[in-house]
This record gives C-alpha cells, structure tokens and sequence, in this order.
C-alpha cells in the first residue's frame, strides 16, 4: 500500500469510527438504565470488536484478491492500520469515564461524548480540506458539512427519546 492511500485509509477509519463511537453513545444512552460505566464499556467494547472486524475483513479482502497465503505478521499489520476506528472512541469514553467517577453526571457524560464527536467530526472536515488545498472559506464548509453528520446523530438520538 504506498503512503497516500495508507493516510487516506487512516483517515477514513478515524471517519468512520468517531460516527460509530458517536452513533453508540447516542444509542446506548437511550437506555436510562445503563449507567455511566454501562455505557463506558458498551462503547468501548463496540469499538474493539469493530476495530478487528475492520482489520479482518481489510486483511481477507487483501489476502483474496492477492492470491496469498495468510501470514501471522499480516494481523499485526492490519490491526495497526485500523487503529483509527478503535482510537476514534477515546474522547466520547473519556467523556464516560470522568462520568462514571462522577466528575458530572451520566447525562452530562452523554452529552459531553456527543458534542465531542460533533467537534472531532468537524476537525477531520478541516483536515480533509486543509490537506487538499481547499481555500479557508471550502474548508470551513467542508468542517461544518462534516460536523453536521454529528449533529445529525444527536437529533436522531433526540427524536427517538
């Protein structure tokens, strides 16, 4: 993989895991039953499985198209390379952990995690416009498109509460 699609992959799965981890908070805190620690692990937990589901499908993806033999290095490699999806949950689960330790309350935990993933969503809009060229004026756009999908998932949330 040359250097250009492996940071473009990166940062498709910084992408795509902040709208996973961000979706997740805002599902799981539907449940007013689970507490801040509940929804601590549920994120997190989400996260890691989907991280490695990331990693294996890209791993086997490569492996048929290439024709080769799976090699034990190679789930390293991958694991590595889809870190971006895992590590996209450590605002929103820093959000639950203070929560959980009762720095504020669960619901405060909550909306905490969704404004970050909102901020997170609209700062990889700005990279992604910064990294193309894109003049201030696109990239504010493309930041503000961007943290819309955040802003989307919130409503969702509260339309479904």
């Amino acid at each position: 993989m040359g250097n250009g699609e492996d940071h473009r992959d990166r940062l498709a799965g910084a992408i795509y895991g902040q709208v996973v981890s961000t979706s997740t908070v805002a599902a799981l805190a539907l449940d007013e039953q689970l507490t801040s620690g509940h929804l601590l692990v549920g994120v997190v937990g989400t996260m890691l499985t989907f991280w490695i589901a990331h990693a294996y499908a890209q791993l086997i993806a490569q492996r048929v198209s290439q024709l080769t033999p799976l090699q034990l290095r190679d789930v390293g490699v991958h694991l590595r390379d889809e870190w971006p999806v895992a590590q996209a949950a450590a605002p929103p689960a820093l959000a639950l952990l203070l929560a959980a330790l009762g720095v504020w309350s669960r619901d405060s935990g909550v909306t905490i995690a969704l404004w970050l993933g909102v901020v997170s969503l609209g700062g990889w809009g700005a990279v992604i416009g910064r990294r193309a060229r894109y003049s201030w004026r696109a990239t504010a756009v493309l930041a503000a498109c961007s943290g819309a999908l955040g802003v989307a998932i919130i409503v969702l949330k509260l339309s479904l509460h």
